[in-house]
C-alpha cells in the first residue's frame, strides 16, 4: 500500500508541476518557477544516486535526464533576459 500511495502522490506532484508551468507561460513567477526547478532536480538526484548506489550506472534509471532537461528549461525561462523580453 505504502508504494502505491508513494507512486500517485509523485504522479499528482507531476500533474500539479505540468499545470504551474502551463500557468506560468502566461503569467511569469520566479519564485513558483525556482520552486519547480528545484524539486526537479531533486528528482534527477534521487535518480542519479541510487542508479549509481544499488545499479551501479545512471543509465539504467535514466530518467533523470529529463527532470534535468525541464529544470533547464525552466532556469533557461527565468533568466532577467527572458524577463526583460516578456514586458
Amino acid at each position: 500500500a505504502i508504494s502505491a500511495i508513494l507512486w500517485h502522490a509523485v504522479s499528482m506532484l507531476l500533474v500539479l508541476q505540468a499545470a504551474a508551468l502551463m500557468w506560468l507561460a502566461h503569467h511569469p513567477n520566479p519564485a513558483l518557477s525556482l520552486f519547480i526547478a528545484v524539486v526537479q532536480i531533486g528528482f534527477a538526484a534521487l535518480f542519479l544516486f541510487y542508479g549509481v548506489t544499488m545499479i551501479g550506472s545512471v543509465w539504467v534509471l535514466g530518467q533523470w535526464a529529463i527532470f534535468v532537461a525541464i529544470a533547464a528549461l525552466v532556469l533557461w525561462g527565468i533568466r532577467p533576459t527572458a524577463q526583460a523580453g516578456m514586458r
